[in-house]
């Protein structure tokens, strides 16, 4: 059933910012901002959803000492600073974004690989 890049975001739990932004867990930072080329476009399928995807960044606000990680589908560049982001942030909604990332990217990120908590 087609539905609309918004309406399967949403249903994943993502929160609708302007235009075809959304945020992940929600718009407190840090969090993940995610942009689409249509969030209006429908859509059969998380695969195709994934294919209007432009980028997903790791926003921190300017906050002294963290850097914005942005990651753009199917390129690898940012893996690792990203990695290394979320493991500056509360483990458990790091976790939580790190499976919104995953799920999104097909990146594969794990940041319990060689990490202390």
């Amino acid at each position: 059933m087609k539905q609309t890049v918004t309406e399967r975001m949403e249903a994943r739990g993502w929160i609708k910012g302007a235009g075809s932004d959304f945020f992940y867990p929600d718009s407190n930072y840090p969090h993940l901002h995610a942009r689409f080329k249509n969030a209006s476009k429908l859509v059969d399928d998380w695969d195709a959803l994934k294919e209007e995807l432009e980028w997903v960044t790791l926003s921190f606000g300017g906050q002294p000492g963290k850097t914005n990680v942005k990651l753009v589908r199917g390129s690898r560049a940012g893996r690792m600073d990203f990695t290394d982001e979320l493991r500056k942030i509360n483990r458990d909604r790091a976790l939580k974004m790190q499976d919104k990332v995953n799920e999104l990217t097909g990146h594969n990120i794990n940041i319990n690989e060689s990490v202390r908590w």
